[in-house]
């Protein structure tokens, strides 16, 4: 089977997915511009993100684990000095620990983690700096709908969607949507401080602290 993440065109998704993850993903740029430092985005994909990032922040690196996404975003940023991306697995960074100010995993990535989401987390936690937030933004419990309909619009078949919302596809994909409850577990266990606000109906974003 070939992989979804060699046939997704995410940009096109982004343009042609309902109204409400639109939002959501606009929204999601609006928040980034706020940022500065040394910047680490988990799953960058085709660096949507990382092209916003470039212009504010001091270093910026993004990794994913899929060579065709890392190399779109190399290509997309490759006039951007202060940016690096990498071929990596998010259970093991090669980054040092406390190096980042920001760490990053937008879009709903953190949905397509499955059982790998905790150990993620704990590299996320390992690599940010004391004083440094991570920042997720996922889909809410509202999501399903739109979700599957710009699934469908993007010519994907579903095998299988579970009474949580989680979405399989005959194309590899896997997508999760949380509820406030489920994410306060995941941090809870890693002992971060945590908010968590809506960017719009469908989504949640989350800010966690290190702990002193």
């Amino acid at each position: 089977m070939v992989s979804y993440y060699i046939l997704l065109n995410w940009d096109r998704f982004v343009e042609r997915c309902s109204p409400l993850l639109k939002e959501y993903y606009n929204k999601e740029l609006d928040f980034v511009t706020k940022l500065s430092g040394d910047v680490l985005e988990v799953g960058c994909g085709t660096g949507r993100i990382l092209t916003i990032l470039a212009k504010k922040c001091r270093r910026i690196v993004g990794i994913d684990k899929e060579k065709v996404m890392v190399d779109i975003s190399k290509d997309k940023l490759k006039k951007s000095r202060n940016v690096e991306i990498y071929k990596q697995n998010a259970k093991r960074l090669k980054f040092p620990d406390n190096c980042f100010d920001f760490v990053l995993c937008m879009a709903n990535i953190f949905g397509n983690l499955g059982r790998d989401k905790l150990s993620v987390l704990k590299e996320m936690k390992r690599v940010c700096k004391s004083s440094g937030k991570i920042i997720i933004s996922v889909y809410n419990e509202k999501a399903l709908k739109p979700r599957l309909d710009s699934y469908a619009n993007d010519g994907l078949t579903h095998i299988k969607v579970t009474k949580q919302g989680t979405v399989y596809t005959k194309e590899g994909l896997f997508s999760e949507q949380f509820t406030k409850k489920k994410l306060i577990s995941l941090f809870k266990r890693l002992r971060l401080n945590y908010k968590i606000i809506s960017l719009n109906q469908i989504s949640y974003l989350c800010i966690c602290n290190i702990p002193s």
